[in-house]
């Protein structure tokens, strides 16, 4: 009788071993593939919401003021849920108010065995639908803007709409603590939500002293857009990308004036507002403000980069330009 050889332990070690190696190189490979993947989906979704802001501002005649995420059911929840009437349920973001989207698309890295994530990172329940922060939709899947606008003041019970101003007395009311940062480059409250965007608008300046009985009229200025003639809008990639150095989070002092600007067309110094998108400069000139240029034939400096990679794998403007990642 014959007796039939099998493998030695070495061998079968040898085998495992190679497997081990080839599945070590196979995996990070289609894990890059998948998030590329999902990523060039971002970029289509980003698509979809400019269609929709260009839609508005033929309808309204400028584009939207401010954009935040979420669909047609979350907004009303999330308003009765914070004690509103029944009879006054509030959609806080225009393109879903005004119909040009029922829904913002879907977060492509959201899988649908974690589709309420969100709901729960933001105070709410799995669950529950629409129990977190709005901007997620009914069931945590909707793209948010991600970044926290720092030009939006509550003073008492009245929003006053894109507004910078020189006291440094309002309470500033924005949407949590999400943003373009990475965690470990320093700014532990600011993180990227993979698959998120951004979205900022800006116009011609109107100067108003909103304070009338202020005794001392010189002690601040508001300014506020005429009209929003203007706007950047951008898509966060997977939170290993390092992407486009579009938006600022790091920096302190004042917004540079325009060197050819005379002061006595606009004395005071504004402080840096973070986050910023506008305004030009680098990691050791901060942004101009106002930020439209004095010469008409001068570029609008659309972003703020601080010599960080933000995340963001595409960027989209009002003129027409695009960036890629």
């Amino acid at each position: 009788m014959k007796l039939q050889r099998g493998f030695s332990l070495v061998e079968m070690l040898v085998v495992i071993t190679i497997i081990g190696i080839l599945a070590a190189l196979a995996i990070p490979n289609m894990t890059r593939v998948r998030n590329k993947a999902r990523e060039s989906e971002v970029k289509a979704n980003l698509h979809v919401i400019q269609e929709a802001v260009e839609r508005y501002y033929v309808s309204e005649n400028e584009y939207p003021p401010f954009l935040v995420g979420g669909d047609q059911n979350a907004w009303p929840v999330f308003y009765l849920r914070m004690g509103y009437p029944d009879n006054e349920p509030v959609i806080y973001d225009p393109l879903i108010e005004y119909n040009y989207l029922d829904s913002y698309p879907k977060n492509p890295f959201v899988d649908e065995d974690k589709a309420g994530q969100y709901l729960v990172v933001t105070g709410g329940s799995i669950s529950e639908p629409a129990s977190g922060d709005p901007r997620f939709g009914m069931e945590g899947k909707a793209m948010p803007n991600s970044v926290d606008d720092p030009l939006w003041f509550t003073v008492g019970d009245t929003n006053v709409c894109e507004t910078i101003n020189t006291d440094g007395d309002y309470q500033i009311d924005n949407y949590g603590v999400y943003g373009g940062h990475k965690l470990g480059s320093g700014e532990p409250d600011r993180y990227i939500i993979p698959g998120s965007f951004f979205y900022r608008a800006c116009g011609e300046l109107n100067m108003i002293n909103s304070l009338a009985d202020n005794p001392d009229p010189d002690d601040r200025r508001d300014f506020v857009y005429q009209a929003y003639d203007r706007y950047i809008l951008g898509g966060f990639g997977h939170e290993t990308t390092k992407g486009l150095d579009v938006i600022r989070l790091t920096g302190a002092g004042d917004y540079r004036h325009w060197p050819d600007v005379p002061t006595d067309n606009f004395p005071w110094d504004i402080p840096l507002l973070l986050p910023e998108v506008f305004g030009g400069g680098d990691n050791e000139n901060n942004p101009y403000f106002p930020y439209t240029p004095p010469d008409p034939g001068r570029e609008f400096p659309f972003g703020a980069p601080d010599g960080l990679e933000d995340g963001v794998v595409i960027v989209m403007t009002s003129s027409g330009e695009s960036m890629n990642f």
